[in-house]
């Protein structure tokens, strides 16, 4: 039985579907309008669901060893900048409040220089992405 119902929603959805791409329908406002209530909707009713696949997703072997690579990659790529988080991480305490905005949310360390690792400031997220869209060096990328 299911599987005679399975190629019978097959087929409807076929015709169905492209029924509607000839009226416009998935083009339509309405289309886009729906689809985000729906996903919303979706979103907000399985939020338990939604977690538990995150975290046994996590939990598979082959992600794992996967995510262990790309870490050894990224260590052996960017050591300067593993180094000095570590050593300032140690060394320099967080400010109470962004250099900048004096913020007291969310607080993080940016490193001006990753040759000198105990050249930081305390600045809120906002703050801190700001700095690295305008680049290092007065607006220029090294």
């Amino acid at each position: 039985m299911n599987i005679k119902k399975s190629k019978y929603m097959k087929e409807y959805n076929k015709s169905h579907c492209l029924k509607l791409k000839l009226e416009g329908y998935y083009l339509s406002e309405e289309y886009r309008k729906n689809k985000r209530v729906n996903n919303l909707k979706f979103y907000y009713k399985n939020k338990e669901k939604r977690n538990g696949i995150c975290r046994n997703y996590e939990k598979l072997p082959e992600v794992k060893i996967r995510r262990t690579q790309q870490k050894k990659e990224y260590y052996k790529l960017n050591k300067d900048k593993v180094s000095s988080r570590l050593e300032a991480r140690d060394k320099i305490p967080l400010n109470k409040n962004c250099d900048i905005c004096h913020s007291t949310n969310k607080l993080q360390r940016h490193h001006w220089r990753y040759d000198k690792p105990l050249l930081v400031n305390t600045l809120c997220k906002d703050c801190h992405n700001i700095q690295h869209i305008k680049g290092f060096n007065g607006g220029i990328r090294l």
